[in-house]
């Protein structure tokens, strides 16, 4: 079996593939809401902003840590630190945009189900987020 080392290159891949396949589930249902769309962009936003702080010298065990772990507003905070928006800038709409789509994302209600409303950040704008980080951080990891 071959062994694998996480890399900020192998992260933003993962991250790329994460953002396709929302779109591919997003465009399948058209103008419903898709909960799992939702959860791949979610995911892909974080392994986004993982290969940018990986690539900065932020150690694996710290962004896997309580405090990073899952929480795209935590990850961005810190990426923000690490003065993210020398490469991507993001616009306050869009950092709340995230944040808005941190409360389901970190409560794991897109897997679990937690709740029987979910409160969402607009499906195009929350697309082009994704797709935004994973084509401007390309060259930097």
């Amino acid at each position: 079996m071959k062994e694998f080392q996480t890399t900020p290159l192998g992260l933003w891949n993962r991250a790329k593939e994460f953002a396709e396949a929302a779109s591919v589930v997003a465009d399948a249902v058209g103008d419903q809401v898709s909960l799992p769309a939702y959860y791949l962009w979610g995911h892909s936003i974080e392994l986004s902003l993982k290969a940018f702080l990986f690539g900065c010298g932020v150690p694996l065990r710290k962004l896997k840590s309580k405090e990073l772990g899952h929480n795209l507003e935590a990850l961005l905070g810190e990426a923000l630190h690490y003065n993210l928006k020398r490469i991507v800038h993001l616009n306050s709409r869009e950092i709340g945009e995230i944040q808005y789509l941190n409360h389901n994302y970190v409560a794991k209600d897109f897997e679990y189900h937690g709740t029987k409303t979910y409160e969402l950040p607009y499906k195009h704008r929350t697309k082009r987020i994704a797709e935004k980080l994973v084509l401007l951080l390309k060259r930097h990891v």
